[in-house]
């Protein structure tokens, strides 16, 4: 018998499952990352998209800013439904509900946070209960200003403005951080960044909580001085 062409090998060229399991094993955290990263990419789309309606929404009434409290002339209406985002002033440049909300924030929450028709809020300090401009051209700078920001507010609903309270490194309701360790944040004139956190870690652990301080948080400080600019 010709042992070259009479032996066979027990495999049969493919892989054994114990061999699939180690492959997908090693593969999850890749499509892991490609899956956040794509949803942050959305909605950073998504910001954009909103900052820039908020924008052209000033610059067709005269300057004046859309008002941050939800209600007639908010940039939203009062509620959490559909028709809330539909009633708001910035609908008629959207018209299209994804917008309002981040991928990442369907992905490891809480069912009320699921629930929530957006993710997004917006500066409280333009045109809202903490006003420091009711026009664009009462704004400082516009490249540098925050207009919206990723919210994590776990009462079931978000509040119409992100304001911040007290002085430096204080706020009412804590920022998403929905993906990657940071958020997509919309400007006063009209584009979205992504910032990556310095320490994501304090943000994370302080989710739910309101009126949160930390002086001494590079990330606390950051966010407060793009609500309302001193320096350029």
């Amino acid at each position: 018998m010709n042992m070259k062409t009479g032996w066979r090998s027990g495999r049969s060229g493919g892989f054994t499952l114990i061999e699939l399991l180690v492959v997908i094993t090693i593969m999850l955290p890749t499509v892991a990352r490609m899956l956040s990263r794509s949803r942050r990419i959305v909605c950073l789309s998504n910001t954009r998209q909103l900052s820039f309606a908020w924008f052209c929404y000033a610059g067709d009434n005269g300057g004046n800013l859309a008002g941050c409290s939800p209600g007639g002339g908010g940039w939203v209406d009062v509620d959490n439904t559909t028709a809330s985002l539909t009633n708001g002033v910035l609908w008629p440049y959207l018209k299209e509900v994804k917008i309002y909300k981040c991928p990442g924030s369907r992905v490891n929450v809480p069912p009320n946070i699921l629930a929530q028709n957006r993710s997004v809020s917006i500066n409280d300090w333009l045109n809202g209960t903490q006003s420091k401009a009711t026009t664009l051209s009462g704004i400082r700078s516009l490249p540098r200003t925050l207009t919206f920001i990723e919210e994590f507010d776990d009462r079931g609903y978000l509040m119409g403005g992100f304001a911040m309270w007290g002085g430096d490194s204080e706020w009412t309701d804590t920022v998403g951080v929905f993906h990657d360790n940071g958020d997509n944040y919309g400007y006063a004139d009209g584009h979205a960044e992504f910032r990556a956190y310095r320490n994501p870690g304090f943000l994370i652990s302080v989710r739910g909580q309101h009126y949160v301080s930390d002086p001494n948080d590079v990330d606390c400080a950051w966010v407060n001085q793009h609500m309302w600019p001193t320096q350029f």
